[in-house]
């Protein structure tokens, strides 16, 4: 688990994007609220699935099945 991360980190950072995006959307200034909530949104639910993966020992980075590496492209 220590290979990809800290879940409780992850728990924490997944809370202050949701935050970030419900202060952004009601924040009356902003001109892009809502492209701004979607986007830190997604950004919470990311984190919240990685945390989840990590805490029950899925490695939920794609390896390419032909080398013994991480496939990045």
């Amino acid at each position: 688990g220590q290979l990809l991360g800290n879940q409780h980190d992850l728990f924490d950072a997944s809370a202050d994007e949701a935050c970030l995006a419900v202060r952004l959307y009601n924040d009356p200034a902003e001109p892009r609220c809502f492209e701004a909530f979607t986007v830190h949104m997604h950004l919470a639910w990311l984190y919240l699935l990685h945390a989840c993966f990590i805490r029950d020992g899925v490695d939920f980075r794609y390896w390419d099945p032909t080398k013994n590496r991480r496939l990045v492209r």
